[in-house]
C-alpha cells in the first residue's frame, strides 16, 4: 500500500504529537480507508462493465456515492481524532483544533502588533 500522504501528514504535525499511538491510529485509519475504496472501486468496475451502454445511469451513480458517504460516516464513528483523541471525527474536522489554531493566530497577530508598536517607540 502507498502511504506517502500519511508520511507527509506525519511530517507536518508537532513533535509532541508524534507518538506511537498516534502513528498507529493514523496508519490503521489509512489502511481501512484504502480497503474501503479498493472494495468500492471493484464494485464500481463490475457495475460499469455490466452496463450494456458503457455509460452509467444518474440514479446508480448517486446510489454509489451515497453508499461511499455512508461507509465514510461509519468509519468516522469508529475512528479517533489524532488531535483531541475523541471518537467520532477526524483531525481535519476537529473543532478543538480549529479553535486552538484561531486562538494561536490571534496571539501571534497581537504579538506582532506589540513588537511593531514597541519598535516604533524606540
Amino acid at each position: 500500500m502507498d502511504y506517502w500522504h500519511v508520511i507527509s501528514a506525519w511530517d507536518s504535525i508537532l513533535e509532541a504529537m508524534k507518538t506511537l499511538q498516534n502513528l498507529t491510529m493514523r496508519l490503521l485509519k489509512e489502511e481501512t480507508l484504502t480497503k474501503l475504496f479498493i472494495e468500492q472501486d471493484s464494485v464500481d468496475a463490475m457495475f460499469y462493465s455490466s452496463n450494456s451502454g458503457g455509460g452509467s445511469s444518474t440514479k446508480s451513480n448517486m446510489e454509489v456515492k451515497k453508499k461511499k458517504a455512508e461507509q465514510i460516516v461509519e468509519l468516522q464513528k469508529k475512528s479517533q481524532c489524532n488531535y483531541c483523541h475523541e471518537k467520532g471525527h477526524w483531525e481535519q474536522e476537529c473543532k478543538k483544533k480549529k479553535g486552538d489554531e484561531k486562538e494561536e493566530n490571534t496571539t501571534l497577530m497581537l504579538q506582532k502588533m506589540e513588537s511593531t508598536l514597541s519598535a516604533q517607540d524606540l
